[in-house]
């Protein structure tokens, strides 16, 4: 019963990732197109600006809350109020902090209009909402509703840029906007859903619930703020000396071949609360999860490899072929990163949240130093290898975590056998079947 259940709810969460995937392609073409190189590069720092912000002073409230109602430790509507409380605080500093950030003289915020950074700035408190309803419905296994509003907010998104950068011609700021529009209303239909469905109101959290909270919230914040930080480390640093094409062409690529994240993704929402229900966080089913995520990713990127020439040019104009040769160089480590992120939720579920930020720590100084050495030689190509090799030190870095704190062997967990085969068509044949 459990074994179809878990069909079910993978057919959901990777039919949102699906959808999710096209919609956000389309997106990107939209805004290569309209923006070219340099305002992609311009809308591509805002919105890690508005990234970081958010999950710096989230300080983990989002697996927090969904920790402690996956496990049962607390209820739908105690985590409701937690994240609005909590989440009102949070909010007031990310605004304060934000200002005075923009009002210092960094190299950064030199790659778009100030304009367009106080709009995203904006926008990162709603994120730290929105990212903590979604977490809270995974948490209560409601993947339905995670899927509409997932899909409904890229929609929004899509629809804005359209009437605010296709017909009004408002450029970065008009994208940003359309990234508020799209997340107000994922918060709008989380809402109503968890009134609807589970009756829930407001209520002063209990200290014990905050401190809980605070307690696994602040070693899951320093974890998913590295893991953020790692996946955008490319960019982000790119935004310090690299000018708004470059950073436009760098994104257009990193794009492309990150989409494929969105099945490791689509696998990880359906398996977190069935790990953090189990004390041991069930190491083969982890295991296993990464051998299939890891054989359909690589599968996926091959073929994005020997495409992409066709894709770019087609799909975002000959403006940014230079994006080739960048995904090329990135394939290695995203292949890599797609099987292993399917270790977070064994160590977020058996609580050891900090092993995957002294992951980060490692692959942010891999980074940090071959960046600087390589991007003088080679431009965006050396940025390209910068990034691959972090991935790729992450991910070991995991796979030695796991061996040690699951007690297994790395030929035992890592060498693709039948069952995975098996298994892989039970989820295609329940994904797609009608």
């Amino acid at each position: 019963m459990e074994k179809k259940k878990g069909l079910l709810d993978l057919r959901f969460a990777f039919g949102a990732r699906v959808a999710i995937t096209i919609l956000s392609l389309i997106l990107q073409i939209l805004l290569a197109r309209l923006l070219g190189p340099s305002g992609r590069g311009s809308y591509t720092v805002c919105v890690i600006f508005s990234l970081v912000l958010s999950c710096f002073f989230m300080v983990g409230l989002n697996g927090a809350v969904g920790y402690f109602v996956a496990s049962k430790q607390m209820t739908p509507s105690n985590g409701i109020s937690s994240i609005f409380f909590l989440g009102s605080i949070e909010a007031i500093f990310c605004i304060f902090f934000g200002l005075v950030l923009l009002n210092l003289p960094i190299p950064f915020f030199d790659r778009a209009s100030i304009t367009s950074f106080y709009i995203a700035l904006a926008w990162a408190p709603l994120q730290i909402f929105n990212f903590s309803l979604v977490l809270l419905l995974l948490s209560i296994k409601e993947f339905k509703c995670y899927a509409f509003c997932s899909v409904a907010e890229v929609i929004s998104q899509l629809l804005f840029i359209l009437l605010l950068v296709g017909c009004f011609k408002l450029g970065t700021e008009g994208s940003i906007i359309s990234c508020i529009a799209g997340t107000i209303f994922s918060i709008f239909i989380s809402i109503s859903f968890l009134r609807k469905r589970y009756k829930v109101s407001w209520s002063f959290p209990k200290g014990t619930i905050i401190y809980g909270l605070l307690h696994y919230g602040y070693r899951y914040w320093f974890s998913e703020l590295s893991q953020l930080l790692h996946v955008q480390a490319g960019p982000l640093f790119l935004g310090f000396f690299a000018s708004e094409k470059e950073i436009g062409i760098f994104s257009v690529g990193f794009a492309l071949v990150a989409r494929v994240i969105m099945l490791p993704d689509s696998i990880v929402s359906v398996i977190q609360p069935r790990v953090a229900e189990d004390r041991h966080g069930r190491p083969d089913l982890i295991a296993q999860s990464a051998r299939v995520s890891g054989l359909i990713s690589f599968c996926v990127l091959i073929f994005i490899g020997i495409f992409s020439m066709p894709i770019v040019s087609i799909l975002f104009s000959s403006k940014f072929l230079g994006a080739v040769d960048i995904i090329w160089v990135l394939l290695p480590g995203i292949a890599l990163r797609c099987s292993t992120k399917l270790i977070l939720p064994y160590l977020n579920g058996t609580n050891r949240p900090g092993v995957q930020s002294w992951a980060t720590i490692g692959s942010l100084f891999v980074n940090y130093i071959f960046l600087s050495f390589l991007y003088p030689l080679f431009g965006l190509i050396g940025a390209g290898i910068a990034m691959s090799l972090s991935y790729i030190v992450n991910s070991l870095i995991l796979i030695v975590a796991f061996h040690h704190y699951s007690k297994t062997t790395f030929l035992k967990e890592w060498i693709l056998r039948k069952s995975d085969i098996n298994q892989l068509y039970l989820s295609l044949k329940s994904i797609f079947k009608k």
